[in-house]
């Protein structure tokens, strides 16, 4: 370990430049010297100076620049003869140390601000915060509208429902703060007072929204990865993962140009959409038949009616999360099938949508009740033979092809193989 250079992982947005800054100066103040961005900020060991840092934001660079581009370069240069020296630019951030005693402050306040608050409030933040808000308000739709029943206990949608609201909400606040920012600067500017853009002025490291969001997302992919049943897929999201911070961590570090950064960007975006919708449907569908097999059927017709009929095709569809589990069998018979979906979950009133829901679909049947022979909450049987059936914990929805009553016995034997006692 090269105990002369150390790289730390700190992200500031651009209403932090000053607290960017101190943060240098600080780390200077120790004997560590900011020399250049790789995969996080890098070091190299000195003796301890007091310097002083200029964080500034330069709204003619781009969000996609890596390096410093020509226009950056340029903009340095008007810098170096105010007695300011460029040590390293990304993205719009371009940080200078001052090299002249008699150095000139490089931006008036109000340009500062002004830049800081552009570079918050530009096309590309407004564009995420669309996007985001966009996707968030479509995953809540569809886990709390028309198909409840279907994504409530869906692992991938609560995943995906947490995601979207995570990344709004912390881009909405972002924007929020700058604006509150921008205008508390204003106030300090026409009053007289030295503007200082950022919140912690001794310099010192702390838990910022980039940090809080991204553990939060971290914990969430965990979460997800552990609550995957699937042994193959939690082992290709792991690779993915994995792959992907390897990408990221080998693209900070090499650093291409702009235009060659977008174009690897739009390649990899493509992949990426490839890599994580088409692959693990692949798996899904190769899995599917070792799912489908008869002995992870908990119920054929044979196990409550003398029948001896071949079974054609099994089809199981699963789903299960921290709110509960959804399960839907299907057993095919050359003559005879039945279907049956069982809803389990310990929070009443995801079931009671569940069960309002399947009552508005059949509101015009008839139905016979039936509540006692199945020891249920309640249960009836509409006139085709199908049954729905509600427990405390737990929702029954059984189909057969023929109309046939189930008598007490075949019941009986229906909950037992169902755990529904």
């Amino acid at each position: 370990m090269n105990k002369e250079k150390k790289t730390t992982f700190r992200v500031f947005d651009y209403m932090h430049c000053d607290d960017f800054a101190k943060y240098l100066e600080r780390m200077a103040a120790t004997g560590w010297h900011f020399k250049e961005w790789g995969a996080g900020l890098k070091f190299e060991k000195g003796e301890p100076k007091q310097v002083t840092y200029a964080v500034e934001v330069f709204n003619k660079a781009k969000d996609t620049d890596l390096r410093p581009e020509p226009k950056t370069k340029e903009f340095a240069e008007y810098c170096e003869a105010a007695g300011w020296k460029l040590i390293d630019a990304k993205q719009k951030f371009c940080i200078f140390l001052k090299v002249d005693e008699n150095a000139v402050d490089i931006l008036t306040p109000e340009e500062r601000v002004e830049n800081s608050w552009k570079a918050t409030i530009a096309f590309s933040p407004i564009l995420l915060l669309i996007l985001y808000g966009t996707n968030m308000v479509l995953q809540w739709r569809n886990m709390f509208g028309p198909m409840f029943s279907y994504s409530i206990f869906s692992v991938l949608g609560f995943f995906n429902i947490s995601v979207w609201t995570i990344l709004f909400l912390t881009q909405l606040t972002k924007c929020v703060l700058a604006v509150t920012m921008k205008t508390k600067l204003l106030k300090q500017i026409k009053s007289g007072k030295r503007v200082y853009i950022g919140t912690n002025k001794d310099g010192k490291k702390r838990w910022n929204g980039h940090t809080f969001s991204a553990m939060i997302l971290i914990m969430l992919c965990m979460i997800m990865l552990v609550m995957l049943e699937d042994t193959n897929l939690v082992i290709y999201y792991v690779l993915l993962m994995v792959g992907t911070f390897v990408f990221c961590t080998i693209l900070a570090k090499v650093r291409p140009d702009a235009e060659t950064n977008i174009a690897i960007q739009v390649v990899f975006t493509i992949v990426y959409m490839f890599l994580i919708i088409l692959i693990p449907f692949i798996i899904f569908t190769n899995n599917k038949d070792n799912r489908n097999k008869i002995e992870n059927v908990p119920l054929i017709v044979s196990d409550y009616r003398n029948s001896l009929e071949d079974i054609d095709d099994i089809s199981i569809s699963l789903d299960k999360n921290m709110l509960g589990s959804k399960e839907h069998y299907w057993v095919y018979g050359e003559e005879e099938s039945i279907s049956y979906e069982i809803y389990r979950s310990k929070h009443s009133w995801i079931l009671e949508r569940i069960w309002k829901n399947e009552l508005e679909k059949r509101q015009n049947e008839y139905r016979t009740e039936c509540t006692e022979v199945w020891g249920a909450d309640i249960a009836f049987r509409n006139e085709i033979g199908d049954y729905y059936v509600r427990y405390e914990e737990a929702i029954l929805i059984f189909y057969e092809d023929r109309t046939y009553e189930l008598d007490s016995a075949q019941i009986s034997v229906i909950r037992d193989k169902l755990e529904l006692r």
